[in-house]
C-alpha cells in the first residue's frame, strides 16, 4: 500500500531529477512542491483551494498566488525552503543541493567532459 506509493514517488522524483528537470516532492494533504530554477521560483501546487489559514500562513511566508501558474510561489531561495518545511514540517533538499543533483546527473550523462 502505502510504502509502493511512497517508493514510487521517490523514483518518480529521482527520474525527474536525473533527467535534469526541476526538483519536485509530495507534500502531505496532496500538495506538490516544485523548484522551478527556469523561473527562479518555488512553487506548492494544491489540490484545491487552500484554507484561510493557510492562506495567511502562505502570505506570512512571502508566497504569493500566480493565476498564470495556478501555484503559490515565491523567489527560489534558501530562506523560501526553510518556509516551506516550517510549514508542512517536511525535509527538503536546499536549492544548492537540488541545483547539484539535477547538474551532477546531466554530466553524467554527458560523460563529465565540458
Amino acid at each position: 500500500g502505502r510504502l509502493v506509493e511512497e517508493q514510487a514517488k521517490d523514483a518518480r522524483s529521482a527520474q525527474a531529477q536525473t533527467a535534469g528537470q526541476d526538483f519536485e516532492q509530495g507534500l502531505p494533504g496532496g500538495i506538490t512542491v516544485t523548484y522551478n530554477t527556469e523561473d527562479d521560483r518555488i512553487q506548492l501546487a494544491f489540490p484545491g483551494r487552500p484554507t484561510p489559514d493557510r492562506i495567511s500562513q502562505l502570505k506570512g511566508a512571502g508566497f504569493r498566488w500566480s493565476p498564470s501558474n495556478g501555484v503559490w510561489q515565491r523567489q527560489l531561495t534558501d530562506n523560501a525552503v526553510w518556509a516551506v518545511r516550517r510549514m508542512f514540517e517536511v525535509e527538503l533538499p536546499t536549492v544548492v543541493a537540488a541545483a547539484t543533483a539535477a547538474a551532477r546527473s546531466e554530466m553524467d550523462k554527458s560523460g563529465g567532459e565540458e
